[in-house]
């Protein structure tokens, strides 16, 4: 129907512009069709931007990218390996946490529940402490005396749970060194492992950066490459349609000024 009404316009119009004597073939085709689609990239933007993002090296860019971050994870310790090891180290500092409750006297299920938050508890005073200290913070001197504090509660606790009345003072003390590293010891091991933990967390949060931006880049080179294919193919649609109405138009602009001639050399004679 859009196309046979098209058809009918260019008629009119070409009748129209054959008697006043002008040829606006190409105004009419415009007028109709709209401008010719086309990609150029050099008067563009938008066409050079999908230019460049159509050519292999714009994906290359970023697989350097991914390259480089696989190369840096290399360099570190496995993450995911320490990360079993600090999952294994806050249960056995979550073990020893029940058993100083349990030194303490508290019942269960208070003491899986409170031991779960003690052990929290020395974790956070030990990372916030190495996260102060990391940034020059005076307040690292409160953080580690929260810790002092803890280990000395948690050491007396053990200490009187299980040195005997004939002990000696020396053999408290002993016990109170060894209670002490192994109240502790999660937690310093945790912070350790956390340590080691980070440039590779950093690096894989790099790879994953870079993964996404060469997927990103795959699909608008994808994208880019569609679009010049589908400009070039609208091109082509356009001047087959101009063609078709160009014809319309001229065959009728002829015929009407054949007949306005005819009738023109007509009038004088009569």
């Amino acid at each position: 129907m859009f196309e046979f009404l098209t058809i009918r316009r260019m008629r009119e119009w070409a009748v129209q512009d054959a008697q006043v004597g002008v040829d606006l073939e190409s105004e009419r085709i415009q007028g109709v069709l709209g401008s010719r689609p086309s990609f150029a990239p050099a008067t563009n933007d938008h066409d050079q931007q999908m230019l460049q993002e159509s050519r292999p090296d714009y994906v290359e860019e970023f697989r350097d990218d991914y390259r480089r971050a696989e190369q840096e994870l290399i360099k570190h310790t496995s993450p995911r390996g320490l990360t079993v090891a600090l999952v294994a180290t806050g249960i056995g500092g979550w073990i020893g946490s029940i058993g100083v409750l349990a030194a303490a006297g508290v019942e269960n299920p208070d003491r899986i529940i409170l031991g779960a938050l003690l052990d929290a508890a020395i974790l956070f005073a030990v990372y916030t402490a190495w996260k102060l200290a990391g940034k020059g913070s005076k307040w690292v001197y409160f953080a580690v005396g929260a810790i002092g504090v803890l280990a000395l509660a948690i050491t007396t606790l053990r200490v009187e749970s299980v040195a005997g009345e004939d002990s000696s003072r020396a053999a408290d003390l002993a016990l109170g060194v060894v209670m002490l590293a192994v109240t502790l010891g999660a937690a310093l091991m945790a912070e350790r492992l956390m340590k080691l933990r980070a440039p590779g967390v950093a690096a894989l949060k790099e790879r994953a950066i870079a993964r996404r931006g060469v997927r990103g880049a795959q699909r608008s080179s994808r994208l880019a490459r569609m679009y010049i294919t589908a400009r070039g193919r609208d091109g082509l649609r356009w001047d087959a349609d101009a063609a078709r109405l160009g014809a319309v138009y001229r065959s009728n602009w002829r015929a009407t000024r054949a007949r306005v001639a005819a009738r023109s050399t007509a009038t004088p004679s009569a």
